[in-house]
């Protein structure tokens, strides 16, 4: 025999011996063979935690502390975070709004239809560090219908963390929403360094120029066509996401989630676009002399203006000195007065797109020049 062949069966008979040999465990009568898997099963058991307490073994108060707030509600359409998670968020909402497009057979007889909702965010404790010094200590309506006071805003996105999130309600076409919002951060990049109102003539540099061409070129049909962010007509699908952020090396990154369970989202990010000037460009469309929202616009600079001047976006336990209505009950911040602007002037989301917004400006100048 060769030694291959001995060794093999040298393992049968030891096997064979194995089985036979009977030994008596806790009481109870087994072979060797069926010890030594008991024991190597209990070694592998050990080595991945196996003997160490389960969640069975806990009060289920301590369990539901311990589980990630993404994942309380895996199944549901929605996050639900603990009241410490959601104070532990870096980004304060400042203000939220709703945009509206006409009604393709009534117009704005009812109000229009609703095309996306959003908000604006940012980090509140930057805000005042930021622009305490400056504005605190001012009249609420002074401030707020201030262009130089949002100017401060837009020059420091990047140090405030500058975010919006919008979600369309209804499907969208995609063509027509982009090509309007890359009309407006072209607008937005032609303003006069401050001087908000004038538009120059000259081109930016081609460097900013190449990165609003690749923001541009990330939500076309072709790119978003695989994400289930875009239907087959080519319109946005609702409850879908689009976030976008002012990094804090003043880039412009844009993260897109899809709609659906929690547990089904995707997540896409499209930059980030390294331009100042393309950042700045993005959120003056909300808060910029031109916005296509004034009344979140002033809804923004309101809770500015409240955290600038020490309070807090929400109840402060820290703050005894914290009120929200004078001696006479009156809300100390109340609803800031804006100018209703024509729904007609509101063509962000319309499908065939407007110069509506230039023709807006051009008035605006001629009544400037009159004075």
């Amino acid at each position: 025999m060769t030694p291959e062949e001995k060794k093999k069966l040298t393992a049968v008979l030891l096997l064979e011996k194995l089985k036979k040999k009977r030994v008596r465990v806790d009481g109870k009568r087994t072979s060797l063979y069926k010890l030594g898997k008991d024991i190597v099963r209990e070694q592998q058991i050990e080595e991945v935690g196996g003997r160490e307490p389960q969640i069975r073994d806990r009060p289920r108060w301590e369990v539901n502390e311990s589980i990630p707030g993404e994942k309380l509600r895996p199944g549901a359409f929605k996050m639900q975070l603990r009241p410490h998670e959601e104070a532990a968020l870096p980004l304060d909402l400042l203000a939220r709004g709703n945009h509206f497009s006409q009604h393709p057979i009534v117009g704005y007889m009812f109000g229009g239809r609703r095309d996306f909702a959003f908000g604006i965010y940012a980090r509140a404790d930057e805000t005042c560090k930021l622009l305490k010094d400056k504005w605190a200590g001012l009249p609420r309506d002074e401030v707020i219908f201030r262009q130089d006071f949002y100017e401060d805003i837009l020059d420091n996105a990047h140090k405030l963390e500058l975010t919006v999130m919008a979600q369309p309600v209804r499907p969208l076409p995609l063509r027509a929403l982009r090509d309007d919002f890359i009309s407006r951060l072209t607008l937005g990049m032609g303003q006069v360094p401050g001087k908000p109102l004038l538009i120059t003539q000259e081109p930016p540099p081609e460097e900013d120029v190449g990165q609003l061409r690749d923001l541009q070129n990330s939500f076309k049909e072709e790119e978003l066509e695989h994400t289930g962010l875009v239907d087959k007509k080519g319109n946005l699908v609702p409850d879908a996401h689009f976030i976008f952020t002012a990094l804090p090396n003043s880039d412009f990154m844009a993260e897109m989630i899809t709609p659906g369970r929690l547990k089904d989202r995707k997540s896409f990010m499209a930059g980030p676009f390294k331009s100042a000037r393309l950042t700045r460009a993005a959120f003056s469309t909300l808060l910029g002399p031109f916005s296509f929202d004034p009344q979140a616009k002033a809804q923004a600079g309101q809770a500015a203006v409240y955290v600038i001047n020490g309070f807090k976006l929400g109840l402060d336990p820290y703050n005894p000195n914290q009120v929200f209505a004078d001696m006479e009950n009156k809300p100390v911040f109340t609803e800031p007065q804006v100018e209703v602007i024509p729904p007609v002037t509101q063509s962000f989301a319309c499908e065939g797109g407007s110069p509506l917004l230039l023709r807006n400006i051009e008035r605006r100048r001629e009544i400037s020049s009159s004075r």
